[in-house]
């Protein structure tokens, strides 16, 4: 005790504290007016003070370690921070050309054709007696194209290039008959545009969004599952038990894409790597041909404990999405939306993604993100939304962003397709913002019903409803009342559904069930034709106008439509033909799909003085006509 004592006396010194206080700690008491604190029970708090060291360690330690384990969660009772921006992306300057044909008037005579004996003798090719003639009159015929053969091999060759090669007419010109010169028409071209996109798009799809989509999703779902076991009040439990659930539904298909895909063969165990490259080629055919199966069969996923109600919810929407078999009330939305008749055929992999199971798998995910919304008149759905996008703007994937992920992602999407016809985070950051305040934000605000109202008035009030109808709903479409029912299916969704001129078009002349239109008395038709933007894109074509005019007055689709159209088209025609008349060409240039459709354009005008004879001629319009037909099929 007196070596304590002196010790104390000893710090007492040098933290400048008077000398003469004397140890005892009944004069210490006094003097510093400190009760019931004696030496003994200062000494007996220090290894206090240890212990809570060491406890705040453990506890620090433990919260380290589980942030490490779940990266992508934000921290609990943190501040939100909403500063998404849209990126600018690939911008171009506009190209302009002006051409004045001359080329002299001068038709076909048989006779003097040099290489036509060349089709008869080495190709075989015989001429009928109307096929010499059309070809005098039009400079040019049409026949059936028997020349390709079956082509089902993965490897190949393109069968539009074969035919051309077909003719001896090698695309070298050094190995080529001066009288075997191919002729390269626009179909050629506008195929190659479409395999140039189509691949590119798929390369990019197959290789970075799925496995982006897969990270963010991934994310998304863990953060909400956290949320729903963490969260007390039961409006933010329930929204947390909603959103678990739409994350783990594509979740559970990305991951199966990524499971299927494997190919287990090794180069070594080929006498040659050519024999290595056939038998992978062989086995991702066999891989693509299976069904791609998913399922969610208990109630731990990834290591991750599931509620009865987020498992029965996901569970029921993936099997309804594997049999992709029709129109169903959908398990997560409808009980929300008593309207929405959710169409699964929808989700039934086509085109390019078919191809693989990871191609498959990213198809599947971004049809239920762009097809399952939350509309705005929903209030619990809006606030399920703006949790959604407080995500968006604030969790991380690994070291990255998942804002900066996904508005990349975005942007591509809108180079290649065109942009969200539907509101996304970008909308809702701005307004978030407008009507929660610039800071100190927090899921907790998304409570108060007062706010969340007055975020709804405000959506419905400034931002844009959507242009196209792309769900399925039991609702009346009645005639002059089309502004009125897109306004309220207005709804947020993470990858919207994108806004395309022809779908517009189309959406536009066409009806579901409903009253007629007012003014003329008649509905719109409920299945379209692909003529419908045709006629729009190309308004002075009256060779488009004389097959749609045949097609309006079928009396088979009016019997099987049960009713007639004329008026009613001949009105919202009108009306669009006007709309698109006065957009610039920076409108029709302003994305590759928009683009495609901009070289329908020349193809379907009328040439005149000073372009080949064929191409001056009615036939020739026919043919173009063929020509962007079968572009717009692919």
């Amino acid at each position: 005790m007196k070596k304590l004592n002196n010790d104390l006396k000893n710090q007492m010194s040098e933290h400048n504290i008077d000398d003469s206080i004397e140890v005892d700690s009944q004069e210490k008491k006094e003097k510093f007016n400190i009760k019931n604190i004696s030496i003994k029970n200062k000494f007996v708090f220090i290894p206090l003070i240890c212990f809570a060291v060491i406890l705040i360690s453990l506890l620090s330690y433990s919260l380290v370690n589980n942030f490490a384990k779940h990266p992508e969660q934000t921290k609990k009772n943190a501040f939100w921070e909403f500063n998404l921006v849209k990126p600018i992306f690939a911008q171009v300057k506009e190209a302009t050309s002006k051409i004045k044909p001359s080329i002299p008037l001068s038709k076909i005579k048989i006779s003097e054709i040099e290489n036509l004996e060349s089709f008869t003798k080495e190709e075989n090719i015989q001429f009928s007696q109307i096929q010499k003639q059309t070809l005098e009159n039009d400079g040019f015929f049409l026949d059936y194209n028997n020349i390709i053969k079956d082509q089902s091999g993965f490897q190949d060759m393109d069968d539009f290039v074969d035919m051309y090669d077909a003719f001896d007419g090698n695309s070298n010109q050094y190995y080529r008959k001066q009288n075997n010169a191919i002729f390269i028409s626009s179909d050629t071209a506008l195929h190659l545009y479409h395999i140039l996109v189509d691949r590119s798009f798929q390369r990019i799809e197959e290789t970075k969004f799925q496995p982006m989509l897969r990270s963010m999703t991934r994310a998304l779902f863990l953060d909400s599952i956290n949320k729903y076991n963490s969260v007390d009040d039961t409006k933010l439990k329930e929204s947390y038990k909603r959103l678990s659930a739409y994350y783990l539904i594509p979740l559970v298909v990305l991951d199966a894409g990524n499971t299927s895909v494997g190919i287990n063969l090794k180069p070594e165990d080929y006498d040659t790597f050519a024999q290595y490259l056939d038998a992978v080629d062989k086995q991702i055919i066999a891989n693509s041909e299976k069904d791609f199966m998913f399922s969610l069969n208990n109630k731990t996923y990834d290591g991750v404990e599931l509620s009865d109600e987020i498992y029965q919810l996901a569970k029921s929407e993936l099997e309804l999405i594997q049999k992709a078999k029709g129109k169903e009330a959908s398990p997560l939305f409808t009980p929300l939306r008593k309207e929405l008749e959710n169409d699964y055929s929808q989700f039934k992999p086509r085109s390019h993604y078919t191809k693989n199971d990871i191609l498959k798998s990213y198809f599947i995910s971004m049809m239920w993100y762009g097809r399952m919304g939350f509309v705005v008149k929903s209030s619990d759905l809006t606030r399920d939304a703006l949790i959604m996008t407080g995500q968006i703007n604030n969790l991380k994937v690994s070291d990255e962003k998942l804002s900066e992920m996904w508005s990349d992602m975005s942007a591509v999407i809108d180079f290649f397709v065109g942009e969200v016809d539907d509101l996304t985070a970008y909308q809702y950051t701005d307004l978030i913002k407008k009507v929660y305040g610039n800071s100190n934000i927090s899921d907790k605000d998304f409570v108060d019903d007062e706010l969340l109202n007055k975020f709804i008035d405000k959506a419905k009030k400034e931002l844009p409803s959507p242009k196209i109808i792309s769900e399925a709903l039991a609702v009346f479409d009645d005639g002059g009342k089309r502004a009125e029912l897109l306004a309220d299916t207005m709804q947020f969704r993470f990858m919207g559904q994108r806004f395309t001129p022809d779908a517009y078009i189309i959406g536009n002349l066409t009806q579901g069930v409903g009253i007629p239109d007012p003014e003329t008395g008649q509905l719109l038709p409920t299945m379209p034709t692909a003529l419908m933007p045709l006629s729009v894109i190309a308004p002075d074509n009256t060779v488009v106008k004389n097959y749609l005019d045949e097609w309006i007055n079928n009396q088979e689709r009016i019997k099987q439509q049960k009713r007639e159209s004329d008026k009613i088209i001949a009105k919202v025609i009108a009306k669009l033909k006007q709309e698109f008349s006065s957009y610039s060409q920076s409108v029709w240039t302003q994305n590759i799909y928009w683009s495609w459709l901009n070289c329908f354009k020349p193809l379907l005008a009328k040439y005149g003085e000073g372009y080949p004879y064929f191409m001056q001629t009615d036939n020739w319009i026919k043919k173009n006509l063929s020509t962007v037909l079968g572009s717009f099929t692919e």
